[in-house]
């Protein structure tokens, strides 16, 4: 969004941490072969303040 002028202000998400967390989600529910409760997991963010906001 840098390209763009004035730039576009927007969130930032961390799409490896997602991934690995996503991962290691797997890898437990493989292993424990057991049924896990519905849980809350949070990823930060970070926002790019540009021009437009």
């Amino acid at each position: 969004m840098d390209i763009m002028k004035p730039g576009i202000s927007c969130i930032h998400q961390d799409s490896t941490a997602i991934g690995t967390k996503a991962v290691e989600i797997l890898l437990d529910k493989l292993n424990s072969k057991t049924e896990a409760d519905p849980r809350l997991i949070e990823i930060l963010t970070t926002d790019k303040i540009r021009g437009s906001y």
